[in-house]
């Protein structure tokens, strides 16, 4: 969504500042975020309740 657009343009500019500890450390929260689903899906997994 936007917030994860807004999000990385605030990475970058942490980048381009030099705060190079807190983009990545900001950046891999956000890669490992946005490529793992949040814990409302987890639980889905674990709890096949569904079927």
């Amino acid at each position: 969504g936007t917030r994860a657009v807004s999000a990385l343009g605030r990475v970058a500019l942490l980048l381009g500042l030099g705060e190079y500890p807190v983009a990545l450390a900001a950046s891999e929260r956000l890669l490992d975020h946005i490529s793992q689903p949040p814990l409302a899906s987890r639980r889905r997994r674990g709890r096949p309740s569904c079927s």
